[in-house]
């Protein structure tokens, strides 16, 4: 019985972990979106942080964050 927990139930385990992947959906246009958006957004913290006149549209952010 010990050996079933130790082997079969986490093979089981395992394999419902990795269920999740095959729902999401992060390739083409998906992968580029996010990733432009990450890129502004890094740039401007990157730009508040360095002190200069740019301003951070943080309405902009949490839309854009909202959407699918």
């Amino acid at each position: 019985m010990l050996l079933f927990f130790y082997t079969v139930m986490h093979g089981i385990m395992m394999l419902l972990a990795g269920v999740p992947f095959f729902f999401y959906k992060l390739t083409g246009a998906e992968k580029e979106r996010v990733h432009k958006e990450l890129v502004e957004k890094r740039e401007a913290l990157e730009a508040a942080e360095r002190g200069s006149e740019v301003e951070i549209d943080t309405e902009e952010l949490s839309q854009s964050a909202k959407e699918p």
